[in-house]
């Protein structure tokens, strides 16, 4: 029914059904029952039923250290199985981390190369829209070109055939007087509409002249809006291309800081779990070997084995009142 003086078989029971799932009740019944069986006949009365009762009582205190060692088997089976969740949820992380930044990285690639083609096609509009200003305003300029060269061609004429009208006037108002005085009128109108014509060209000639300076400027002014317009559209390419850069190199910058921290706290974590482990390890050590000397001690004066270890284990669980065992 029992074994290593225990009131019960602890190769037949489950750690798990006891500890997690609520059989210590059962447990405790089982071992309050087989204690009842063999204190039924037992008396105070005789020295073989004190001895008994106390047997029953070393079994129970047996059965309590079988126990409570398959419990800390159990927590320590726990812990290792909670470590090893960490390393592997770390581990996760770590993979989905690296999985999401190399899934994403062809939007993230796409993104910068949309950002840098939008740039391009603005500064394209920018550079197409100075180059049709620039080309409506030349166009004006020699709309108006043309107009004025018209204009005076026309005050040339009008003043060329003002001049023959007065001078056919002036020969036929005259035309009874002497012929001198028609000669002379008529020398005079001609020299008159020959100055007068003179006149036109000279004007005509500098308006035309200052037209053309005038269209020249337009020109030149056209030319460097073009030109600054390529410059910008070259400088707004650079500047795309320079922020994409800069952004490609802080990203890179930030996942580098971010995995090195990882690192850092996964071996901080590890260090100190390693730490921990060893410090309870020792303290175990360092609690056995005490538990060792002082069973040793009770041996030396007259206690069997069994006797000596279950005294000592009750000491050190504090079940011995105003008696404990300095570590």
């Amino acid at each position: 029914m029992a074994e290593n003086n225990a009131l019960i078989v602890v190769d037949k029971l489950d750690p798990i059904e006891i500890f997690v799932k609520g059989g210590l009740d059962s447990v405790i019944e089982t071992i309050s029952k087989r204690a009842e069986e063999e204190l039924k006949d037992a008396t105070l009365e005789t020295a073989r039923g004190r001895k008994i009762y106390a047997s029953v009582a070393y079994k129970i205190a047996r059965s309590k250290t079988l126990l409570d060692d398959m419990g800390k088997e159990l927590t320590i089976e726990q812990k290792r199985q909670i470590k090893k969740n960490d390393v592997n949820r770390n581990l996760l992380w770590e993979r989905c981390e690296k999985l999401q930044s190399e899934k994403r990285k062809p939007l993230t690639d796409w993104e910068a190369a949309e950002d840098a083609r939008i740039a391009k096609e603005k500064a394209d509009a920018e550079f197409a829209q100075a180059w049709c200003d620039a080309h409506a305003e030349h166009t004006l300029w020699l709309k108006a070109k043309e107009l004025d060269a018209l204009k005076a061609e026309m005050a040339r004429k009008e003043a060329e055939q003002k001049a023959k009208e007065e001078a056919e006037r002036i020969a036929k108002e005259q035309k009874e007087a002497q012929e001198k005085a028609a000669k002379e009128a008529a020398e005079r109108a001609t020299r008159e509409a020959e100055q007068a014509a003179e006149k036109a060209r000279i004007e005509a000639a500098a308006k035309a002249q200052a037209i053309i300076d005038e269209a020249q400027r337009k020109e030149r002014e056209a030319s460097e809006a073009a030109a600054k317009a390529e410059r910008d559209r070259i400088a707004a390419i650079e500047k795309a291309k320079s922020d994409q850069e800069a952004a490609v190199k802080a990203a890179e910058a930030r996942a580098k800081e971010e995995a090195d921290r990882k690192e850092r706290e996964r071996l901080s974590a590890e260090a100190k779990a390693k730490a921990e482990a060893e410090r309870i390890a020792s303290n175990r050590a360092h609690q056995a070997k005490i538990n060792k000397e002082a069973m040793a001690d009770f041996i030396s004066i007259g206690f069997d084995d069994e006797r000596s270890k279950a005294i000592v284990v009750a000491i050190a669980s504090g079940k011995i009142r105003n008696v404990k065992i300095q570590y």
